[in-house]
């Protein structure tokens, strides 16, 4: 049985692909901020913040067929109140791409290199049409 594993899956969309990748046979496996998931789509979870190094243990005997990076952060969101580029806060800053960017990052490279030696897998990270450098507009400076 192929084994997913999918980041921010407690709402949303994340909780939709864990439910899609359940349905078309995967043993999925969950990384996510929540104390527990939300739902029965998993069949095992671990809390992570991909604020911070990921733990050298995550799912460390998992051969992961498909790596879904989903979570991500929209700390400077407009309708929260943010204005333009002057008004975000540095740590704001800091956590959006240590989540977005950064914690993307680093599960892909403690999982690509195994997909390679094995030559199989796949890596889907999930953005937005806000990451489209022809759609910057000033506002969201951090998510963009």
């Amino acid at each position: 049985m192929p084994t997913a594993l999918v980041t921010g899956v407690s709402r949303g969309l994340g909780t939709h692909i864990c439910r899609s990748l359940k349905a078309a046979g995967y043993r999925v496996l969950g990384a996510g901020l929540a104390s527990s998931p939300g739902h029965d789509a998993l069949d095992d979870y671990q809390v992570v913040d991909l604020r911070k190094p990921v733990a050298a243990d995550l799912f460390a005997s998992e051969d992961i067929d498909v790596l879904v990076n989903n979570a991500g952060v929209y700390l400077d969101d407009p309708r929260r109140g943010y204005g333009d580029v002057l008004s975000l806060s540095i740590d704001d800053l800091r956590d959006t791409f240590e989540v977005n960017l950064f914690g993307a990052a680093q599960l892909v490279l403690r999982y690509a290199p195994r997909m390679i030696a094995r030559s199989s897998g796949r890596i889907v990270c999930v953005s937005s049409g806000m990451g489209r450098l022809q759609d910057a507009d000033g506002a969201s400076f951090a998510y963009r």
